[in-house]
Order: C-alpha cells, then sequence, then structure tokens
C-alpha cells in the first residue's frame, strides 16, 4: 500500500545479541538487511495465512501481522521463542512455536506464503527443509527465501560465520530451488550508502535502472544491476510469482543522526577541526565494525589456541607415525624370516615324505615277506605233522612184525631224544611266529607317527633290517634241524622193523602222545 506509515514493533524487553540472529537495536548494515526484506515480504502477506520460519526475536513476524490473517513463528530456540511470545503478545493472530525447521507443526497445506530469511544456510539437509515448506504451502502458495551469495559474501574481509553450516552461489541456490519449485525468481540484495533517482509513477516503455558504484578514489563503475548482492532473494511457488519489482530501504533517522553528531562535532572544534565532523558522521557505522572486529579478534585468539593445540596433536601423530613405520619395518623382517623358515620346514617336510614312501615301499615289502615267512612255517608244520604220522605207521608196522629184539632199550632211548627234539622244533617254530607279528607291528606303529625326525625313521628301518636278517638266520637254523630231525626219523624208521612187538607198542604209544 502506497505512503502507509508503518509502526515498529516495540517492547522493553530486549533479547542478548549473540551473532547468530539479528535483534532490533543494532543499527547498521545488518538492520538495514533484515528490516528490508520483511518490509518487501510484507507486501506478499496481506490477507494471507503465513508461515515464518526461524522467526527469532519475532520482530519480523510482528512486522508481517500488522497485514496477515495470521502469522504463526517457529524457531528451534526455546530462549527465542519464549522472548517472542513475551515481547509480542498482544499483536493480533500472532503465535510462536518451538521446533526445528524440518518438522514445522502445522497441517498440510494450510498456509499461504512461507517466510524465511537467512535459515537454509544453517541447515545441512536444504532438500528436506524445502520439502517441508512444501507441505505446508498450499498448492499455489508463495514461499520467499534469502540466502548469503557465497561467492561475494566470503570474498568480504570479514571471518567466516561460524553459524553457517552449508553456504551456496547463486547457481547452486538458484537449482536448488528449481528442483522444488517450476515457477521462482531470484533478486539481490545489498546495503549501500549513496543518492536514488527514480522516475514517479508507473515507468513508461522498456527500462532498466542505471546503477552506479564508486569503486575507489579514481574509478567507477556502471551496471544496470546492483553489483556484488551480498544476499540472495528467492520468490517460489508452483503457481505464477509476483513480478519482480525493485525496492529501496531508506534510513533518514540514520543519517539525521550521523548530521547531527558531524555538526556538534564541527561546533565545538570550529575551524581547527574540520576533521572532527566527517569522523563524527561515520561514528555509529564505527560502531558496527568495531563490534565484528572484537569479535574477529576473539575468533582469531580461539583458533590460534586450536592451531597451537592441532600442531602438538600434529607432531605427536608425527611421532606415532614413525614409531609405526619403524613397527612395520621390525615386522617386514620378521614376516621374511618366518618365510624362509617356512620353506626350510617346507623342504624337510618334502624329504620326510620321501622317506615315509620309502619306508612304506619297505613295509610293504617286509609284509609280502612275512606272509612267504609264514606260508614256509606253515608248510613245515605239515611236513613235520607228516613225518610224524609216517614214522607212527612205520614204527607201529614194525613192531607189529617183531616182538622181540634184543636191541629196544637202546632204540627207546633214541626215539625219546627224538621226541624231545621235535617238541622243541614246535616250540622255537611257535616263538619265531609271535616274534615276527610283534616286531612287524611295532614297525607298522613306528611308520604311523608323523611326527618322527628322518634320524628317527632311519633307525627303524636299520634295526627293522637287523630284526629281519636274525629272523632268516633262525628260519634257516631251523630248516637244518628239520632236515636233522627228518634223517633221523628215516633211521628210526629204516631199524623199526628189527625191533620185538612190545617195543613197537611202546614207541607207538609215545609218538602217539608226542603228536598231541
Amino acid at each position: 500500500m502506497v505512503n502507509e506509515i508503518l509502526e515498529i514493533p516495540a517492547h522493553e524487553q530486549a533479547l542478548a545479541w549473540t551473532g547468530e540472529r539479528m535483534v532490533p537495536g543494532l543499527g547498521g548494515r545488518i538492520e538495514f538487511e533484515h528490516y528490508h526484506r520483511y518490509l518487501l515480504a510484507r507486501e506478499f502477506c496481506r490477507g494471507k495465512a503465513v508461515l515464518d520460519v526461524a522467526s527469532g526475536e519475532g520482530y519480523g513476524s510482528a512486522f508481517l501481522a500488522q497485514v496477515a490473517s495470521t502469522v504463526v513463528g517457529v524457531d528451534v530456540s526455546d530462549v527465542a521463542v519464549a522472548h517472542a511470545r513475551a515481547a509480542y503478545a498482544g499483536q493480533p493472530g500472532l503465535s510462536f512455536h518451538c521446533s526445528d525447521a524440518l518438522s514445522i507443526p502445522l497441517p498440510d497445506h494450510s498456509v499461504d506464503v512461507a517466510i524465511s530469511f537467512e535459515t537454509i544456510e544453517h541447515l545441512d539437509r536444504q532438500d528436506d527443509f524445502i520439502t517441508e515448506i512444501k507441505r505446508v504451502l498450499k498448492p499455489d502458495g508463495l514461499f520467499v527465501v534469502s540466502t548469503p551469495d557465497r561467492d561475494v559474501y566470503n570474498d568480504l574481509d570479514e571471518p567466516p560465520n561460524p553459524y553457517h553450516v552449508k553456504e551456496l552461489s547463486r547457481d547452486e541456490f538458484s537449482q536448488l530451488i528449481a528442483r522444488h519449485f517450476p515457477q521462482h525468481g531470484i533478486l539481490d540484495q545489498r546495503v549501500i550508502a549513496g543518492s536514488a533517482i527514480w522516475p514517479r509513477g508507473e515507468p513508461k516503455g522498456d527500462w532498466r535502472p542505471w546503477m552506479f558504484e564508486r569503486r575507489d578514489r579514481t574509478s567507477f563503475q556502471t551496471s544496470h544491476e546492483i553489483p556484488a548482492a551480498r544476499y540472495l532473494i528467492a520468490l517460489a511457488s508452483a503457481a505464477a510469482i509476483p513480478s519482480l519489482q525493485p525496492s529501496l530501504y531508506f534510513d533518514q533517522n540514520f543519517f539525521d543522526e550521523l548530521d547531527n553528531a558531524g555538526g556538534a562535532a564541527a561546533n565545538l572544534g570550529g575551524a581547527g577541526n574540520l576533521a572532527a565532523g566527517p569522523l563524527g558522521l561515520i561514528a555509529s557505522t564505527q560502531q558496527d565494525y568495531i563490534r565484528r572486529l572484537n569479535e574477529a579478534e576473539q575468533r582469531l585468539s580461539s583458533l590460534s589456541d586450536i592451531r597451537t593445540e592441532l600442531t602438538g596433536q600434529l607432531a605427536a601423530a608425527d611421532a606415532h607415525a614413525m614409531h609405526s613405520v619403524a613397527q612395520i619395518e621390525a615386522s617386514r623382517t620378521e614376516i621374511n624370516n618366518l618365510n624362509e623358515r617356512l620353506q626350510a620346514l617346507t623342504g624337510q617336510i618334502a624329504a620326510s615324505n620321501e622317506q615315509l614312501a620309502i619306508v612304506g615301499i619297505r613295509l610293504k615289502a617286509a609284509e609280502a615277506q612275512r606272509e612267504d615267512n609264514q606260508e614256509t612255517i606253515r608248510r613245515l608244520s605239515l611236513e613235520l605233522e607228516e613225518l610224524k604220522l609216517g614214522a607212527l605207521e612205520r614204527a607201529d608196522a614194525s613192531l607189529m612184525a617183531d616182538q622181540e629184539d634184543p636191541g629196544r632199550e637202546a632204540l627207546r632211548n633214541l626215539v625219546r631224544q627224538q621226541s624231545s627234539i621235535i617238541e622243541r622244533l614246535n616250540h622255537d617254530l611257535r616263538t619265531v611266529q609271535s616274534e615276527r607279528a610283534r616286531q612287524f607291528e611295532n614297525v607298522r606303529l613306528h611308520a604311523d607317527a608323523t611326527e618322527l625326525s628322518q634320524s628317527e625313521f632311519r633307525e627303524i628301518v636299520r634295526q627293522y633290517e637287523a630284526e629281519r636278517e636274525a629272523n632268516e638266520r633262525q628260519l634257516a637254523d631251523l630248516r637244518q634241524q628239520y632236515d636233522v630231525v627228518l634223517t633221523r626219523y628215516q633211521r628210526v624208521a629204516s631199524l623199526a622193523k628189527w625191533l620185538p612187538g612190545s617195543v613197537k607198542r611202546w614207541i607207538r604209544r609215545g609218538l602217539t602222545r608226542l603228536g598231541r
């Protein structure tokens, strides 16, 4: 509404300045920027249901409530919300709620205009924030949002804002808005000190305002746009957006105070103190810069302490890294030694496997030899049984043929001797069989033990070969004794026919007992 006089919301309570949110009374550039945004947005809120996200101290929501039907201010700080409720309690249709910007306590499609100034750069989940705005916004509702232009904001000789999480360039800001709203436009904002020349009434034809900026003491820059705009303001909607009209903000009170301060300084100083006038004119603006300088010095001191701490941590990390490198080299050397030992053990295992294979072959040969020896012993036993039976039959025949041979006593003694020899021969054969089985089982058990050394393998093989040779000699002796016994039985058989009958019967009974 043209020529409207707007009252600045006033209250006696003051919210402490922390640097995170603007509070009325600061003056200077920060006040120009924030008041200008809310005054422009106020024109879009007449008779509307309005949401103000990050409402802070509450002065902006109070501005909007002068023309809107309802205004809901939302802020994450319970201190700021409590202050706003107390400071602007009498404003009709105005309420404040403590809530996160990603979880607004309003139903779907319930507001006509959503305002959010200097909020989005404080959030990491920026797309989620705009999605939440679209949820509470009516289908044809308007979203008015501002953010600093990172490319301009960070080029100024000021420390970075510690409360900003994710700043955006102009292109990134435009792309973010375009992902959610088919219609949007962007305005530039910059605080200036100078003069305005503006046509009265409606501009005629296709016109664009001229901008003249003094860059330094010797040059100016001309353009049709605000050069190096510090802030960006977007208007976005699913429907058509209002036309992007230029606007100017003047603070005549600010300049009046500067003029008064300069005049007083000139009156006090006279002609000799002309320099005091210009210094007095900028005294109030210097307060803002002095405050910012003090904050920067505090941050610099804090950063210096952090740098000292980080330097110490870096030195400790370097020492730890050097120690770790030394440990790694020692571990590498140990690993190489272990690999060499592993290769040597692998060779020993391969040699042991070859020895095991040789022992296995020899065991198979010993098994075959044992079977041959058992077969030989079994055959000798059968032959011995046949020999005894034959001797019995021949002795019985000889005894029956002659009953009264005078040499029977001598033959009886000879039969006793041969019976004793045969009994010992049977015992020796059984002993050889048992000893051979025990020795072979010992060799088999030793061969199955995989942990034996090569020297132990060689000793087992040597003992086995010695025992095998001893057994072969013992078997040869048994065979020789068998041949002697066989010869003697043959002699007994040849003499038996001359023995008396009673001697033959006695020999027959003795041989029968011996055979059993």
